[in-house]
């Protein structure tokens, strides 16, 4: 039981962007309730199993509906095979979403996999397989653009990961404090790599430390500069200095 709970601890406790999702009001039927929330919690947090009491929990706590846990199990039951397969996890039956699943959920759309060649990709995708969904996905829209030739839009994106990673590690050491102004927001990504470079608790090489400045310099460019637009060549030749520092980080945000 306590591990039940403290699976749903962490789901409600994460930065799950709830709003880039359907309004939970619009959905109708505790089944779709229910592939509502395997859906988003697999999408971001890589949870891909979930009990009919988490799922209960999860949305009184969460939406403020009270909705039973034999309600839940009802309708999951008559899904398996279906919209729901089954593990069995310490004696607890447990529910994942199959794509048919998702297909049901109003307004998700089932996007087609877009295919990346080894020459699409500036950021290895598999540094960032085990990555929280909201990492995931900025990864993917930097090989996106970088893909569709949007250098300006990629170098954005780019700065937008380093940043997120360096916050991130914080919060995982409990550091946070140290990147915060005093009205408690982060500080800016200068700050950030000037903080992390510096720190003892933050663990990076020399190659690292020297190479992020220049990132975010380049960063600033295809951010603020209003006649000067980033080439391809100029994200090529720091492809390596990015993979560096971004294997680094999140090696330094996954260690236990």
């Amino acid at each position: 039981m306590r591990k039940e709970n403290s699976v749903v601890r962490k789901i409600l406790d994460a930065k799950i962007p709830w709003n880039n999702y359907p309004n939970y009001k619009i959905l109708k039927t505790n089944k779709i309730r229910a592939y509502y929330i395997l859906h988003i919690v697999d999408n971001e947090l890589k949870i891909s199993h979930l009990s009919a009491p988490q799922i209960a929990s999860i949305i009184t706590k969460k939406f403020k509906k009270t909705i039973l846990q034999q309600a839940i199990r009802i309708v999951l039951d008559k899904e398996i095979g279906n919209g729901v397969d089954t593990i069995k996890e310490d004696g607890v039956i447990k529910y994942h979403l199959l794509p048919n699943g998702i297909k049901e959920i109003p307004d998700i759309e089932v996007k087609k996999e877009v295919v990346f060649h080894p020459k699409d990709i500036i950021i290895p995708f598999e540094l960032f397989e085990s990555s929280k969904g909201y990492i995931k996905k900025v990864v993917h829209q930097i090989n996106g653009c970088y893909k569709d030739e949007y250098f300006d839009a990629c170098y954005v994106m780019i700065r937008r990961l380093f940043e997120t990673l360096i916050i991130d590690v914080y919060e995982k050491k409990r550091l946070e404090d140290k990147i915060k102004q005093k009205d408690g927001s982060f500080l800016m990504l200068r700050d950030l790599i000037k903080m992390s470079i510096n720190d003892k608790d933050i663990k990076l090489s020399s190659q690292t430390k020297n190479h992020l400045p220049k990132i975010k310099l380049l960063g600033d460019v295809g951010a603020h500069s209003r006649k000067i637009n980033l080439r391809k060549h100029d994200i090529e030749k720091y492809s390596d200095h990015l993979r560096l520092c971004a294997d680094e980080l999140n090696t330094e945000l996954n260690e236990n």
